[in-house]
C-alpha cells in the first residue's frame, strides 16, 4: 500500500512527518460505515473510508468529505470560529486522514446533558452561564458565516469555559447568516433540547443568542423546532418494524413479530411455542371477550412482564388486511412516545398469529412500572393538586410533541410513584394514539370522568387546566375558553 501523502497547515510540518509512523499506534474510540475515530496522543485522527471505484475517482478529482472538512476547518479558525486546531489533511488511495489537536479535559454536550440528568443536578447558578455560553458561540459562528448542518450537542466539545465545534464536515461558510437562516440553523440545535429542557431555559438562550428579547424569533425558533422535531421522529419511528441494530425478527411457528434487543437475552424469547400455556400461570388483570391482560415473570431474570392478547373477531381479521393490528399500533404508540421522552411501559417484544393473511391472535409484551395504578385508583395516594398538575403536564408535553391519544380515560393514565414521592404519569392502551395535531375535546372523557369524582373540587380542576396550558400566565380569554368547553364537555 502508498504511503499517506500529508498537507501540513501552517506550522505543523514536523508533527506531520510523524504521523505516519504514530498511525498504527492510535486507539480507535468511534467508528460508524465509512468513518473511523482515533485517538493518539495529542491529536486526533478521523479516517474516511471512500468504498468502490466511483467514490475514488470522484474524491481524485474533487475531493472527500476529509479534504472538505479541512478547508474548513482552516478557514474557520481564520474568520476566529473556536474549532480544534488542524494539524493535516492526508490521502492515500481509497482513505482521507483529517488530524486535529486533541483539546485537553474536552466533553461533548450530550454527554454532559445526559451525566447531569439534563441540567436537573445542575444548580442555575451554574447551568445559567453554560446557556449563554452556548449561546453567544452560536451567534459568533453565525456572523462569521459557518452555517452546521448536523448541529447537536454531541459536536459541541466543552473544556472548561471554552466551547468548540467539530465535525464540520456538514458545515457551509459564507456570507453572515440571515435571520431565517439563522432561525433554521437554531431549530436544528433546539429540537435536542425542544424535547429535555424547560422553556425558561430555551428562551434564556434564544435571549443571549439576540443579545435582547426578541420574542419573534423565539416563536419562530420554537415553531421550526417543533415542526423539524415532528418530522424527525416520524422517519425514525420506521425503524421498530423491521431487523436492524434496535429492533430482532422473532419467529416461532404461527408467531411472528419484533422484539427490542434489550431482550432478546430474556427468558419469554423460551415461552413463545406456547405463550398461552405461559400465560395462563400469570396474575389476570384483566379479562373481557376482546382481550386479556397477564402479569407474568420472566424466566430467566425474574422481572415483571404484562402480556396483552388480543383476539381478533371476524371483522377485526378482515381489517387487519388493510391497517395495522392493535398490537402493533400499541408496540409503535410505545416508541412514539420513548422517542419523545413521554413515560410508557418499556416494550418488550410485539407478536401476531396468522393464518395465511388473516390475523387470528396479537400479543403486546411491556415491562412493568411499580409502584403504579391507574389514575381512578391514585386519588388517594398523592395529593390532589401534585396529581391534577402532573396529568395536565402530561398531556400538555404529548401535544406539543405531535400527539393525540383518542382514548384518555382514567384507567390508562398510569401514575407511578417516583423515589420522592411525586407522581409521574404513564400513558397505557396506545392502540389509539396517533401523531397529529389535538385538540380540548380529546379531554372530553376526563372531564366527565372527573365531574362525578367528589373529590376532584374546582381548585384542583384548575390546577390541572393551569399546568395544561404551560408555564408562564396564559391569556385570560383563553384559559376561560378552554374552561367552559370542558364544563359543556362534562355535561
Amino acid at each position: 500500500m502508498s504511503e499517506i501523502r500529508w498537507s501540513p497547515a501552517p506550522g505543523n510540518e514536523s508533527r506531520a512527518m510523524r504521523l505516519s509512523d504514530e498511525l498504527p499506534l492510535a486507539r480507535p474510540i468511534k467508528s460508524r460505515e465509512g468513518r473511523e475515530v482515533l485517538a493518539l496522543g495529542d491529536v486526533v485522527a478521523k479516517r474516511y473510508l471512500n468504498a468502490g471505484l466511483a467514490k475514488r475517482v470522484w474524491v481524485a478529482l474533487f475531493g472527500g468529505k476529509g479534504r472538505r472538512e479541512w478547508r474548513l476547518s482552516l478557514e474557520a479558525r481564520r474568520r476566529g470560529i473556536p474549532v480544534p486546531d488542524p494539524i493535516a489533511y492526508g490521502s492515500r488511495e481509497a482513505e482521507e486522514w483529517l488530524v486535529m489537536a486533541r483539546i485537553p479535559g474536552a466533553t461533548d454536550l450530550a454527554t454532559i446533558a445526559r451525566d447531569s440528568e439534563l441540567g436537573r443536578t445542575v444548580p442555575p447558578s451554574a447551568k445559567k452561564p453554560s446557556i449563554e455560553r452556548l449561546a453567544r458561540l452560536l451567534r459568533r459562528c453565525h456572523e462569521a458565516g459557518l452555517r452546521h448542518d448536523d448541529l447537536h450537542p454531541g459536536n459541541v466539545l466543552a473544556a472548561g469555559d471554552e466551547l468548540h465545534l467539530i465535525d464540520l464536515d456538514g458545515a457551509r461558510l459564507g456570507r453572515p447568516l440571515d435571520r431565517a437562516e439563522r432561525v433554521e440553523s437554531l431549530a436544528i440545535l433546539n429540537r435536542f433540547f425542544f424535547q429535555r429542557s424547560s422553556r425558561t431555559d430555551r428562551w434564556r438562550f434564544l435571549r443571549a443568542y439576540a443579545g435582547l428579547p426578541d420574542r419573534d424569533l423565539a416563536v419562530r425558533v420554537e415553531a421550526a423546532s417543533r415542526a423539524g422535531a415532528i418530522r424527525f421522529w416520524s422517519h425514525r419511528l420506521r425503524r421498530y418494524t423491521r431487523a436492524n441494530r434496535y429492533v430482532a425478527a422473532v419467529r416461532e411457528g404461527r408467531l411472528a413479530g419484533w422484539i427490542d434487543r434489550e431482550y432478546e437475552g430474556w427468558g419469554i424469547l423460551t415461552r413463545l411455542a406456547d405463550l398461552d400455556r405461559f400465560m395462563a400461570g400469570g396474575q389476570v388483570f384483566k379479562s373481557s371477550r376482546s382481550s386479556t391482560v397477564v402479569r407474568v415473570t420472566d424466566p430467566a431474570t425474574g422481572e415483571p412482564l404484562f402480556v396483552k392478547r388480543v383476539e381478533s373477531r371476524p371483522a377485526k381479521t378482515i381489517a387487519s388486511l388493510f391497517r395495522p393490528t392493535k398490537a402493533i399500533r400499541a408496540w409503535r404508540g410505545a416508541w412514539m412516545l420513548r422517542m419523545r421522552d413521554l413515560p410508557t411501559p418499556a416494550p418488550v417484544a410485539v407478536l401476531e398469529e396468522r393464518r395465511g393473511p388473516f390475523v387470528l391472535r396479537q400479543y403486546f409484551v411491556t415491562r412493568e412500572v411499580s409502584p403504579s395504578a391507574g389514575l381512578d385508583r391514585s386519588l388517594d395516594r398523592f395529593g390532589l393538586e401534585d396529581l391534577a398538575q402532573a396529568v395536565g403536564r402530561a398531556l400538555r408535553l404529548l401535544a406539543e410533541r405531535g400527539l393525540v391519544h383518542g382514548d384518555l380515560k382514567p384507567a390508562n393514565i398510569l401514575v407511578h410513584a417516583t423515589g420522592d414521592g411525586r407522581p409521574e404519569i404513564h400513558l397505557i392502551d396506545l392502540e389509539s394514539l396517533r401523531e397529529g395535531k389535538g385538540s380540548d375535546r380529546s379531554l372530553g372523557r376526563l372531564a366527565r370522568w372527573a365531574a362525578g369524582e367528589a373529590r376532584v373540587r374546582r381548585t384542583v380542576a384548575l390546577r390541572f387546566l393551569l399546568a395544561y396550558l404551560g408555564p408562564g400566565r396564559p391569556p385570560r380569554a383563553r384559559w376561560k375558553e378552554l374552561w367552559r368547553s370542558l364544563g359543556r364537555q362534562e355535561g
